[in-house]
């Protein structure tokens, strides 16, 4: 019954059982919109999860929001990047508040660190100290990451010694 352009459920699966396509029906409807929705759901985690493992490619974008301002992706399982024929290490520098709590941890996590009280490209303040290390050294990436943790290391830069 139709009243006042107000449809009736019973007036429309009326309507529908006229219009009828050859082996096409409601049931047929909810049968492959269930198939649907349930392959749908059975990927989507697929493809939620599956960009968790990629490493982001080192980009300008990347260092800026990273406190390690060279590319850790060049260092091989022993610290050292470059030609098979010409491996070299990466030295590094950044700025700790100068105390001997400080120091302490900083040297506890690398073992190559030397402390000095020049400036440095990192341009230490009158009370900071400059840590200086090198990569050549049992898991450097893992060292250099947690020497990044640490809240009072702003930044760790490449250093070239010229």
């Amino acid at each position: 019954m139709e009243t006042a352009g107000i449809l009736n459920i019973n007036t429309l699966s009326k309507r529908h059982n006229n219009y009828k396509l050859p082996g096409l029906s409601m049931k047929t409807c909810r049968n492959k919109s269930n198939k649907f929705a349930l392959i749908l759901f059975a990927l989507l985690p697929l493809l939620l999860f599956s960009s968790c493992n990629r490493k982001k490619a080192f980009t300008v974008d990347n260092m800026m929001e990273s406190k390690i301002k060279f590319d850790l992706d060049q260092l091989d399982s022993d610290g050292l990047t470059g030609a098979d024929d010409g491996k070299r290490s990466i030295s590094y520098e950044f700025c700790i508040p100068d105390n001997k709590l400080n120091r302490d941890k900083v040297k506890k996590i690398d073992k190559t660190i030397q402390f000095t009280k020049a400036m440095g490209r990192s341009m230490c303040g009158k009370n900071q100290i400059l840590c200086m290390g090198h990569t050549h050294q049992p898991n450097a990436v893992k060292v250099l990451s947690r020497l990044a943790e640490l809240n009072y290391v702003e930044k760790i830069t490449e250093t070239y010694f010229e």
